[in-house]
């Protein structure tokens, strides 16, 4: 009787026989093994409940960190980034104030500041003397209205516009001014010249762009909107 028994249980199928690793597998996945190695599920959506429940889900920083447009809007700009925009606060800053000082205070006989005598090279003190009222009358002969008002309020865009985006204070509202100022400028002053060359509009053009662009940017990291903002 014995011998005729274990050649049928020898030729069964291997895939009838129990692996006991695959059987712990399904139990641990909520199944129950029953007779074949066949498996049933029982338990299984409650398992994978708590399995869903402890795995680690993205947050909403790793998220902004792998999605480039994502991580400017989130605040998160790379440092060379923020050094980027204030060395273009600084230059664009140092070259509007270079500009609005003779519009306020040159005129006939009148000297720049020592300070912007010895920066802004030899022929500065020139275009000191030929500005402020001469700047004023310069504006009526372009069809200005109220010459002497419009010649004060350029001169405090580009000035005090100048300060405010080198230091990186109030930085959209002057980027906003300088901008208006810099449009006003290329169309009744520098259009009719031309792109390049004397009197061309590059120059108010690219003053202005840069302007326009930190209004959307912001300042910076660096700079004292963002330590008053902390």
């Amino acid at each position: 009787m014995v011998q005729r028994v274990a050649p049928l249980l020898q030729d069964r199928p291997s895939a009838q026989r129990r692996n006991p690793a695959a059987d712990d597998a399904k139990r641990f996945a909520g199944g129950v093994v029953v007779d074949g190695g066949h498996h049933q599920a029982t338990a299984g959506p409650r398992i994978a409940h708590r399995l869903m429940l402890t795995q680690p889900t993205a947050t909403s920083e790793s998220v902004a960190a792998s999605r480039p447009w994502s991580r400017l809007r989130s605040h998160q700009a790379p440092p060379m980034q923020d050094l980027g925009l204030l060395l273009l606060r600084i230059v664009a800053g140092v070259t509007l104030v270079a500009h609005g000082y003779p519009k306020l205070f040159g005129g006939p006989g009148k000297q720049p500041h020592p300070l912007l005598a010895k920066t802004m090279g030899p022929n500065y003190p020139g275009a000191v003397e030929r500005s402020g009222p001469g700047f004023a009358v310069a504006l009526e002969k372009m069809g200005v209205p109220n010459p002497k008002a419009a010649a004060t309020a350029s001169g405090l865009a580009e000035l005090g516009g100048g300060l405010a985006l080198a230091a990186g204070l109030f930085t959209r509202p002057a980027a906003l001014a300088v901008t208006f100022n810099m449009g006003v400028a290329t169309y009744k002053a520098h259009w009719k010249n031309g792109f390049y060359g004397q009197g061309g509009y590059e120059f108010s053009l690219l003053l202005g762009t840069v302007a326009l662009s930190l209004c959307f940017t912001g300042p910076g990291r660096l700079s004292v909107d963002r330590l008053l903002s902390t």
